[in-house]
């Protein structure tokens, strides 16, 4: 798996909080065990609310593997135990932080880290710990809205460490190839490579030596190169390096921002379509799967006031904010998707219209996923609103869990 160090992982923790919040909130944390046995422990949640995660390390009696379990906002962690003895050796901070990002239960509490010159110690006592330090916010979730934008340098940087993190250090030995291809013994994920870069580092074919050529499509045991790509064909003993490119395109848009500005919308930021897009297709690209839909609200909508164009919503005595789901996804029981053109405290107009009125039916508003179909191309609002800057926190998110879940080829 790529290695992402503690620190890169607490940058995009950082940068991922000031796109929710702000820089004004603080994270609550805390350090289980020390010097080499040391676990770090980050709430996702940034503000007070993290302040409510609880972990306990239990030591069962008689005999049973490490395991991790979650109730409500207490995270336990149960240690390999042998006759109701800590077994040192699968115990170790490597280990538990691994058995903790592996509980889906767990990691939507905390992010679970290895300090520097940590890893080989082993848990041994039980414990029972608070985070704490957490700031902003309040007790029910994060409230505050991001009124602090990163800049187009920021978001460059963060998809840079990204990239990073999926180039081999060790390189590949090839058994042969073709004109437009090199081959393997099957290192790779069908299609999981399509525009990164392929260094030649020699061995077997000199005309090969230094040259690069981008992958254009993967299957498990090749990659392909557009004709005229490179100038001889691989042979078997040729080795090579895959090196991590395919946001390359977007990092140079971003970083040719320099110069119009940090604030929205004088920069590529302001307009969120460059980054989410890139963070989308990092997602598709890795994980196989497209990227989830955040939901903003869910309800009913209101048969009285109710038109072709505009559905009154529900909103349970509660107001929205004028436009604050201007050309995000509205989906109506019984109907198409539609994209929002504008509201108001109680309703939402839409486009295009619906062939009929709906009566009181399930109705969901949404940030939807980059779409390639024209039709249903919802384009974000510029500007880093409040529902962009949130999105691209969960899409960063969900990009940094598909990069240090991804098998790295060998």
């Amino acid at each position: 798996m790529p290695a992402l160090t503690t620190e890169v992982q607490l940058y995009l923790k950082r940068v991922r909080d000031t796109l929710r919040t702000g820089p004004a909130y603080a994270s609550a944390g805390l350090i289980l065990g020390t010097t080499t046995s040391r676990v770090q422990l980050v709430a996702q949640d940034p503000g007070v609310l993290g302040n409510s995660i609880n972990i306990a390390v239990t030591v069962p009696a008689g005999t049973s593997a490490l395991a991790v379990t979650v109730s409500g906002r207490t995270i336990t962690i149960a240690l390999n135990v042998s006759a109701g003895v800590p077994q040192a050796a699968s115990n170790t901070a490597t280990l538990i932080v691994a058995a903790l990002t592996a509980s889906a239960a767990a990691l939507a509490l905390v992010q679970a880290l290895l300090p520097t010159g940590s890893g080989a110690g082993s848990l041994s006592t039980a414990v029972a710990l608070p985070l704490s330090g957490g700031a902003g916010g309040g007790e029910s979730g994060v409230d505050t809205l991001p009124l602090n934008f990163l800049r187009a340098q920021d978001t460059a940087s963060v998809l840079e460490v990204l990239m990073e993190a999926l180039t081999l250090s060790a390189a590949i030995t090839a058994t042969g190839g073709t004109a437009v291809s090199v081959q393997d013994t099957g290192a790779f994920i069908a299609n999981t490579q399509i525009g990164n870069t392929i260094l030649f580092t020699g061995n077997t074919t000199a005309a090969l030596a230094g040259r690069t050529a981008v992958v254009v499509s993967n299957t498990a045991n090749a990659c392909f190169f557009a004709t005229g790509a490179i100038p001889a064909t691989p042979a078997a003993g040729d080795t090579y390096r895959v090196i991590g490119t395919f946001s390359n395109p977007d990092i140079l848009a971003l970083r040719g921002a320099r110069g119009k500005g940090d604030a929205p919308p004088g920069n590529l930021y302001g307009d969120s379509r460059s980054v989410t897009n890139a963070f989308v297709r990092i997602i598709q690209q890795l994980v196989g799967s497209p990227a989830f839909e955040s939901t903003l609200w869910t309800g009913n909508s209101a048969a009285a006031g109710s038109s072709l164009s505009t559905v009154v919503l529900n909103t349970r005595g509660g107001a929205f904010r004028i436009d604050e789901f201007k050309n995000m996804k509205l989906a109506v029981s019984g109907f198409t998707a539609r994209k929002v053109t504008s509201n108001d405290a109680t309703s939402v107009t839409f486009a295009p219209p619906l062939g009929s009125v709906p009566g009181a039916v399930a109705t969901v508003i949404s940030y939807p996923q980059d779409r390639t179909t024209a039709g249903l191309n919802y384009t974000f609002a510029p500007g880093g609103s409040p529902h962009d800057a949130k999105y691209l926190a969960e899409l960063l998110r969900a990009a940094q869990v598909a990069v240090t879940a991804f098998v790295l080829p060998t």
